[in-house]
């Protein structure tokens, strides 16, 4: 705020300056004035009287106006210092400028730091009073959440056991299903047997080899009845054939026997015409010529008879032969046939053997493969073993992990009540302890040691927890110490040291506190005493001074130190009293005894013993802490264990499941390698079988390759009897010719006899016409005749074929008769024996399926059972761990009890005093953080004060180089005044001048060193236009002296601050 008035005060100043930079001298006074007026006149003058630089600065102005330079160089060389003086102090003035923005920046930031301190600080309260709240928020929170807890626990725990029955009732019931389902599964097994599974093995065996058998019988009778049926149309076919051959051969007969008659009837015609013949010629029997062409006519027909009968016979030879090479044709048509159709069986039967044979090849694969099913079945059931052994052992092992869990939960059970009883202990030790310190002896001592102080004659004597009395734990202390120097004594005599026991150190507590109002021994217990009273150290009277008595001879006077030296005493007690009234200050007690029944310690034991009992008692609260500690750590280690039992209880269960999913896997194994074997005994039929059909196959197989070779040697046969028989034919044809051309020659010869013969007579000649056409008839008809004996012989021929043929056709179709009435026969017998077998089977089979659903139902009662044992186990386990939860939430509640009481006692004050512990130390944090912000605020305050100093050093600076700055200007202004005017005289006086080779134009714009006059042009002016050639000078002091004032107002304002 101060800044920016002074820098609000600063641009008045600037604005004042430049509006009396274009105001007649009057006007910028008047201005001014108001600054010298009285109001500001003390102001004024402790700027002049603080300020002597200032001062002498303004005295400098003042004498700068009144001596006004006397020439224009003169002015020149003003203007130029003036110049010169204005870049310098704007220099300083920048500079001073520069340094008071930094140490303004600084102070700013100084009082920005301590605000941001002051609001941190604040914020670090309000967040640990917050935080302090909210922790009691919390816990009163916690301490509700804590009995809700323990409500919800002590429901869950009602919950859990009720759940428990029910689990209880439903593993009952499951194990009564289990016991059923096992009784209903020995009923099955009693029905089916122990070899059930081989007799359906057998019997499965034995069905699929029937089912084989009886496909096979299907098949063989499906060929038979095709076999049959072709063989019965091959028959009519052949009896068809046989008929029409028979009509064939009656009508061949008929044309015979006509044609024979034809013949016989030609016969006649030819024997009248001879008749006729011989008739006429009778009457030339006498004509030698005439018997000579009778001779020759006799002759030839001799011949030509003879030659008709040997073309006839060579005629029937060719037909013969013709009929032998039909025949052997026919033969060889036959055998071709028969050749095909055993071509054709054994197409048939290599297709059978083919097919046995690939049947065989699959049967073969599929008992290979059934024996791998088998080996895998094995192998799979020796893993599946393995498996189960395994499981069996993860479950023994699971069972002892288990028990090992439960061992150690209950271990961890004890060790809980063992830290709840230490706690408790250390509670009550630490409840105790200040009743303790100030019982003394009474809490210290043994029961037995006690009771010395309490039943001694002088009873009365002895004030459990009076100060100073030799039952404090000062005294026991001390007299602890004591017993160190006495045994050192002993030491120095060779003797052993002496040991304590809490009897010798109760019988001389009683006597010395009774001795501490009384100048004697209270004689009160059977021991060595030795007493002392006021002695700083006693042994320097019952040692030092006797033993000077003892060495100087007088024994009397040397008791005390005689039962120091003592080598017969062995044990001790030492006390010491100083309380109120106590004779002499302070009385020394000790005593000596040669035997006790007493525990004894050593001085060592002894002391380690009281400091360890004085350590308890101090450090009570830590053993609470402590105890608490081990309570919550043997808690988290007994939940651990808890986790633990659940953990293994869980893994007992699930290999307990494991275990029974294993012996189910096993007796699926089992099951799956009967059924192998099973399949491969049923593989090992079906291979047999097809074995078998091979072998029958093969046969017959062997048989049709026989009957081929047979066939194809009666076809080579036939074949060659073709050729036999085409060559025979072709030499009875070329006899047949031979003849034929011989019959024709002798029919020429007998002709031209006969034409000889004939032209004895007309008539003669007639008849022997007649004679030829009857003989022409004849031979016309003999070749008829021949041709229908062909006929007949063909006929006969192809009826003996189709009688034979009907004779094979019947006996194929009585032998397909009788292979099918055998192949109906046998699949009668197949399918018996097939439905005894499967009837079997399944007889069997359902004893087994009863079997296997029974041992299902065994096994699923069984499962039943088991999950219902697990949720028992898991219920048992819910409610200890109920339980355990319920304990826990129990000792929560006294935990979080504590805690709430704790936090409830908190405040602020009194953490921020003398800090916060336990569990509330954290806070102390909180606190540290206040004290580290106080220290910030402290510190962020602390460099407020020397910033502040920073900056009004560097404002006076500012002010000063502001000012010199400002009378520079000033000056400069008066300088260009001064300058301007000499300037305009010299234009006077050299107006009416003619310029003599000099060029003066510019003279009015460049000072005499070349430097411009026209900087800071706000702060320079024409002078007004008078007659009066002082007023220049006159206005620039007026000028002068206002920017003074008003720059001493400036720093006369600036003090007022």
């Amino acid at each position: 705020m101060r800044n920016k008035k002074v820098k609000n005060l600063l641009m008045v100043s600037m604005s004042v300056a430049t509006l009396a930079s274009s105001m007649p001298v009057s006007a910028f006074a008047a201005s001014a004035q108001p600054e010298d007026t009285a109001s500001d006149k003390n102001n004024v003058t402790v700027v002049q009287s603080t300020e002597k630089e200032d001062s002498a600065t303004e005295q400098k102005s003042i004498q700068t106006v009144q001596e006004a330079p006397k020439t224009k160089e003169e002015a020149s060389q003003r203007l130029t210092d003036a110049d010169k003086k204005v870049t310098e102090t704007k220099a300083s003035y920048d500079e001073a400028s520069a340094k008071k923005d930094i140490a303004q920046k600084n102070l700013d930031d100084a009082n920005k730091k301590a605000e941001a301190a002051q609001k941190e600080l604040e914020s670090t309260i309000s967040d640990a009073k917050n935080e302090i709240q909210s922790l009691k928020v919390q816990a009163q929170k916690d301490f509700d959440a804590a009995q809700e807890a323990v409500s919800n626990a002590e429901q869950a725990l009602t919950d859990a056991k009720k759940d428990a029955e029910d689990k209880a009732s439903e593993m009952e019931t499951a194990k009564q299903e289990q016991s059923d389902a096992e009784a209903e599964l020995k009923e099955a097994e009693d029905k089916a047997g122990t070899d059930i599974d081989d007799r359906l093995a057998s019997a499965k065996a034995a069905a699929d080899q029937a089912k084989g058998e009886l496909d096979k019988a299907d098949q063989e009778l499906s060929e038979a009845q095709t076999a049959n049926d072709t063989a019965k149309k091959n028959l009519e076919d052949a009896k068809t054939i046989q008929a029409n051959a028979e009509k064939a051969l009656s009508d061949a007969e008929t044309a015979k026997t006509s044609a024979d008659s034809e013949v016989d009837e030609a016969k006649k015609n030819v024997d009248t015409a001879q008749a006729v013949v011989d008739a006429l010629s009778t009457n030339l029997e006498d004509n030698v010529e005439y018997q000579k062409a009778k001779a020759d006519v006799e002759a030839a027909k001799n011949v030509y008879d003879q030659k008709v009968e040997a073309q006839n016979k060579a005629a029937e030879d060719v037909d013969a032969a013709k009929n032998e090479l039909k025949q052997a044709n026919d033969q060889t048509d036959a055998a071709q046939a028969a050749l095909e159709k055993e071509e054709n069986n054994i197409s048939v039967a290599q297709k059978k053997l083919a097919d046995a044979e690939s049947a065989k090849d699959v049967a073969d694969r599929e008992l290979t493969s059934a024996r791998n099913a088998a080996a895998d079945a094995q192998a799979a059931d020796t893993d599946a073993q393995n498996v189960l052994d395994a499981k069996k052992k993860a479950k023994t092992d699971a069972d002892a992990k288990l028990q090992d869990a439960k061992n150690a939960k209950a271990e961890a059970d004890q060790v809980v009540a063992d830290a709840q009883a230490a706690l408790e202990a250390a509670q009550k030790a630490y409840d105790e302890a200040a009743q303790k310190k100030s019982d003394g002896a009474y809490a210290f001592l043994d029961e037995s040691a006690i009771t010395y102080l309490e039943n001694c004659k002088y009873s009365d004597a002895n004030v459990k927890g009076e100060a100073k009395n030799a039952t404090s734990m000062d005294s026991i202390k001390e007299g602890i110490q004591w017993i160190k120097e006495c045994n050192k004594l002993r030491a120095d005599n060779g003797l052993e040291p002496l040991m304590i026991t809490d009897d010798l150190m109760a019988m001389a507590e009683a006597d010395t506190n009774w001795s501490s109002q009384h100048l004697g021994h209270a004689q009160q217990f059977n021991v060595g005493e030795n007493l002392s009273w006021g002695y700083r150290d006693p042994f320097d009277g019952w040692y030092t001074e006797e033993k000077a008595e003892y060495d100087s001879g007088n024994i009397a006077g040397a008791g005390h130190y005689l039962n120091i030296i003592d080598p017969s005493y062995k044990y001790t007690g030492f006390a010491v009293c100083r309380k109120a009234g106590t004779k002499y200050g302070v009385v020394h007690g000790q005593v000596f005894q040669y035997s006790t029944e007493s525990k004894a310690y050593t001085v060592e034991e002894y002391e380690k013993r009281f400091n360890d009992y004085c350590y308890a008692l101090d450090h009570a609260d830590e053993a609470v802490t402590a105890a608490q500690d081990k309570l919550t750590q043997a808690k988290n280690d007994r939940d651990a264990k808890a986790t633990a039992v659940s953990n293994a209880q869980n893994a007992v269960n699930q290999a307990a499941k494991e275990v029974t999913d294993a012996e189910n896997a096993k007796t699926a194994t089992a099951q799956e390698i009967v059924k192998a074997d099973q399949n491969v005994s049923a593989k090992q039929a079906v291979v047999n079988q097809a074995a078998a059909d091979v072998k029958e196959k093969q046969a017959e197989m062997d048989q049709a390759q026989n009957m081929r070779d047979h066939a194809k040697a009666a076809l080579d046969t036939a074949k060659q009897r073709v050729i036999d028989k085409t060559q025979a034919l072709s030499q009875t044809q070329n006899v047949f010719t031979a003849k034929e051309k011989e019959t024709s020659d002798a029919k020429a010869t007998y002709d031209k006899a006969q034409d000889v013969l004939a032209q004895f007579s007309t008539d003669l000649e007639t008849a022997v016409a007649n004679l030829k056409t009857a003989q022409a008839t004849l031979d016309e008809k003999t070749a008829s005749a021949k041709e229908a004996g062909t006929f007949l012989t063909n006929a006969k021929s192809a009826l003996d074929a189709a009688n034979a043929d009907v004779v094979t056709a019947t006996n194929t179709a009585d032998q397909a008769a009788i292979t099918l009435e055998d192949k109906q026969s046998k699949q009668v017998d197949k399918k018996s024996v097939y439905d005894q077998a499967a009837s079997v089977y399944e007889k069997e089979n359902a004893l087994k399926e009863n079997v296997n659903a029974a041992a299902k139902k065994v096994q699923d009662t069984k499962d039943n059972y088991t999950a219902a044992v697990n949720a028992l186990n898991d219920a048992k386990q819910k409610v200890t761990d109920c339980e355990a939860a319920l304990s826990t939430a129990k000792d929560n509640v006294s935990v979080v009890q504590e805690k709430l009481n704790a936090a409830n006692a908190l405040s602020y004050d009194d953490i921020y005093e003398n800090g916060a512990k336990g569990d509330f130390a954290y806070l102390n944090g909180k606190i540290s953080a206040v004290k580290t912000a106080e220290q910030d605020l402290d510190a962020a305050k602390g460099a407020i004060a020397p910033a502040e100093t920073a900056y009004q050093i560097a404002l006076t600076e500012y002010d000063s180089a502001k000012k010199a700055y400002t009378l520079a200007l000033a000056e400069q202004a008066e300088a260009k005044s001064y300058y301007d005017a000499f300037n305009k005289i010299s234009k006077k006086e050299d107006a009416g001048k003619t310029p003599s080779g000099s060029n003066n134009s510019a003279s009015g714009s460049q000072n005499g060193n070349g430097v411009s006059s026209a900087s800071n042009t706000t702060l320079t002016s024409k002078a007004p236009k008078t007659s009066d050639t002082a007023q220049p000078a006159g206005w620039a002091g007026v000028f002068a002296a206002g920017l003074t004032a008003l720059g001493a107002a400036v720093f006369a304002r600036k003090k007022e601050r």
